[in-house]
């Protein structure tokens, strides 16, 4: 017998839930290492020197329980808060029976769970508020099942439907893609692959709407949901329809308006090529058919009347075929007015005695000029043509 009861206070001892026995009054008969430990004590010795009664923070819990002992003999899970050795306080459950006036019972300290399930309960409320009281449009949805868990009053008064409508509905209901598409979108919320989706839903009065929905994973009650905020968009995407389109039209534009330019530029390379055309049949029409009549004159023996005429017809003439001159003068600064009318005689393809008829001047002079001119030109000791080299520069 004592070997027995030797073995089940061995078993008491090592218990990690608080074991005690009291008078009915307070008195506190046995207590194990546990429950010593749980209220603060450095051994079951020390706590017995102490009343039960003044373990309880509020008086009214101790009147409770032993109201409820005397009349059923038994009380299971009651919850108080209790103080320790030092004056903390202890969230405890306990269990009791009562026999004659003595009170076997058990303690748990679970003031762990106890601030857990207040913080998740904190937590629980400061989401329902953000969730209640957000502006944008949220929803909870079941990915397994599509169900809308949950809609805030923003949802209700966007999609149109009555809260309970609202709820009652699956999301595949309102998205206008397939279910299976849907659902595959689901999942990759899920496992957060993506956040951002970009859907089409519909609203209670039938209208389709452009959403762009910020969708994740959230537990609640132990629960895995999607928790998701929708934005209306429809706006937006318009607007960007707009401007696309605007921009294409503009693009159009631009194309038109470059085709319209290469085609001003062919005409305006065509007219400058005709009108180099007309100045070079001109110029040809004047050296061939007026010129050899000029040089006629000017060899016969006119008056002086006549010889004012004549150079008068000569410097008008010379105005008409300035063209050639200007631009061998604009490339060839360096040449003189005299090598010039030289180099422009030369080119109509004159001879040095020609030349020097045309203007009253010697051979030498004349050949002193065409020197004169090859040197500027870069053609002495060269065996390049004169003529040759003035003709492309009309």
């Amino acid at each position: 017998m004592e070997a027995s009861e030797k073995r089940y206070l061995n078993l008491l001892n090592i218990s990690l839930v608080g074991v005690y026995q009291s008078s009915i009054t307070g008195d506190l008969f046995y207590a194990n290492k546990a429950l010593a430990k749980i209220f603060g004590f450095e051994s079951p010795e020390e706590m017995l020197l102490e009343s039960v009664i003044v373990r309880y923070k509020n008086a009214e819990d101790r009147e409770v329980l032993i109201q409820t002992l005397m009349e059923s003999g038994s009380f299971k899970g009651f919850e108080f808060e209790a103080l320790t050795k030092s004056g903390e306080t202890k969230n405890v459950l306990l269990s009791a029976v009562l026999e004659n006036d003595t009170i076997s019972g058990m303690v748990m300290d679970i003031t762990r769970r106890k601030k857990a399930e207040m913080a998740l309960r904190e937590s629980e409320e400061r989401y329902r508020s953000l969730f209640k009281n957000n502006h944008s449009v949220m929803l909870l949805i079941d990915p397994e099942s599509a169900d809308i868990v949950d809609a805030n009053p923003a949802a209700v008064s966007f999609y149109g439907w009555s809260f309970e409508a609202l709820a009652g509905k699956k999301i595949t209901d309102i998205n206008t893609l397939s279910d299976e598409q849907v659902f595959q979108e689901m999942g990759k919320a899920k496992a957060e692959q993506r956040r951002v989706f970009y859907f089409r839903h519909c609203l209670a009065n039938g209208e389709i709407r452009d959403v762009e929905v910020f969708s994740g994973p959230i537990k609640v009650h132990g629960r895995e949901l999607l928790y998701s905020i929708v934005h209306d968009i429809t706006e937006r995407k318009q607007v960007e329809l707009a401007l696309l389109e605007r921009g294409k039209e503009l693009e159009n534009k631009t194309h038109e308006l470059q085709e319209v330019n290469a085609a001003l530029k062919v005409l305006l390379k065509h007219r400058d090529e005709d009108k180099k055309e007309l100045e070079e049949k001109v110029i040809a029409n004047v050296k061939k058919l007026v010129f050899p009549y000029v040089e006629k004159l000017n060899n016969s023996r006119l008056n002086d009347r006549q010889m004012v005429y004549l150079n008068i017809i000569k410097s008008n003439l010379e105005d008409i075929i300035a063209p050639f001159l200007h631009q061998l003068y604009s490339k060839f600064s360096d040449l003189t007015p005299g090598e010039i009318q030289v180099a422009g005689l030369v080119r109509d393809g004159k001879t040095t005695k020609e030349i020097a008829e045309l203007l009253n001047s010697s051979t030498g002079a004349i050949n002193f000029h065409r020197n004169n001119i090859r040197a500027k030109l870069g053609l002495r000791n060269t065996k390049t043509n004169l003529r040759s080299f003035l003709l492309p520069l009309a």
